[in-house]
């Protein structure tokens, strides 16, 4: 009975290690799961970060060339405002002597 009694707890011990080895096992791919969701979250929120702050600077830029384009025509405008009030007639004085000309 002694032999059988030795086998047996060889098998035991054989079993406990195998459990060891499993929860071991277990706990590595559990531990290397974690490590992988932190990591992906990270680059998540990073990519989001990026996106956001893209968004914000085309949108500053988008104003600013709103801006831009409105100075010029108000500029534009202000140069035709200050030749017109130079020239000797009025802007429908002018037309009307253009129009009421006698062809050559």
């Amino acid at each position: 009975m002694s032999e059988t009694t030795s086998r047996s707890e060889q098998g035991r011990g054989r079993s406990q290690a195998a459990r060891t080895a499993m929860q071991e096992a277990t706990q590595t791919v559990e531990n290397a799961v974690h490590a992988a969701a932190e990591s992906t979250n990270e680059f998540v929120g990073n990519a989001a970060d990026t996106v956001s702050h893209t968004t914000d600077v085309a949108v500053d830029m988008t104003q600013r060339v709103a801006d831009q384009s409105r100075e010029a025509i108000w500029g534009g405008l202000r140069v035709a405002a200050g030749i017109m009030a130079g020239w000797p007639m009025s802007a429908t004085a002018m037309v009307t002597a253009f129009w009421s000309r006698q062809p050559a």
